[in-house]
């Protein structure tokens, strides 16, 4: 199903939803640009290549649309981020604000890279081999008490004082 980019525009005018629902909401025209783009791509089914500055209010202007496409058409949209602060507003701030103020429920879920992962072929390795130093022993003895209460794997839950002294098998 296409979006209704006109819908969707209103929605970031002032006096719209989104002025309303957050205080000091500042109106942009480059946001409701970038979001006409985003939807028009989705509708598509086209890439899109945007730049937009500072301040633009870029997370809304793609979320927004793709939140909806999603939801419209029973899909799944990934969002890729350069970085893991990024990737963090997104789930702890932006998406959340958008899920309170849409009239439907949506998911999403986070997923980093390779290395923020146990892999457990080269963990049940080191395991056998045994701990080299007392600092690889603190490490797995972490590692073991973390694994059955973790909930997503990351093991950026895991406090690692000194990562680099960490046994090659935990990436």
């Amino acid at each position: 199903m296409p979006l209704d980019v006109d819908a969707l525009a209103s929605m970031l005018e002032p006096g719209g939803p989104l002025s309303q629902h957050f205080t000091g909401y500042e109106f942009r025209p480059q946001q409701v640009q970038m979001l006409r783009a985003v939807a028009q791509s989705l509708n598509e089914g086209s890439h899109a290549l945007i730049e937009a500055g500072t301040g633009t209010g870029k997370s809304l202007a793609y979320l927004l649309p793709a939140v909806h496409w999603a939801h419209a058409n029973s899909q799944r949209v990934v969002v890729s981020t350069n970085t893991i602060n990024l990737q963090e507003q997104l789930y702890h701030k932006d998406l959340p604000d958008l899920a309170r103020m849409l009239p439907f429920e949506f998911h999403a879920a986070v997923l980093k890279g390779r290395s923020h992962y146990l892999c457990t072929t080269r963990f049940k390795a080191l395991r056998h081999a045994g701990p080299s130093t007392p600092e690889e022993m603190r490490v797995l003895c972490k590692v073991l008490l973390w694994l059955p209460g973790t909930v997503t794997g990351d093991g950026d839950e895991l406090f690692l004082p000194n990562p680099s002294s960490a046994p090659s098998g935990l990436a």
